[in-house]
């Protein structure tokens, strides 16, 4: 039947999946406002920054973790280097 659907999935799903709960939280936050402002109906209106807020998956702490990641020279370190710097990533970012 063309058209939306009643009800969506995405956000249980994505739970299920083992995705972080700030990313879960916010999509909620989305669609309870989608859901009471009604989302537009022609895709190109949902591409007008005007119209929608931004939707940031990643969280600040995780966008740090992973420049901090991408600085690192896992090439030039020993693998007791590595292991106390995957140690000390663990302990700063609470994973």
């Amino acid at each position: 039947m063309p058209g939306p659907c009643d009800k969506s999935y995405g956000i249980h799903v994505a739970r299920m999946a083992g995705l972080p709960q700030e990313v879960i939280g916010r999509a909620s936050e989305i669609l309870s406002g989608l859901i009471q402002h009604r989302a537009p109906e022609k895709p190109e209106a949902m591409h007008d920054a005007d119209s929608m807020d931004q939707l940031n998956l990643f969280s600040e702490k995780e966008s740090r973790f992973r420049k901090t990641l991408s600085r690192l020279d896992v090439n030039q370190m020993t693998p007791l280097e590595a292991l106390k710097k995957l140690d000390e990533l663990k302990s700063e970012y609470g994973l």
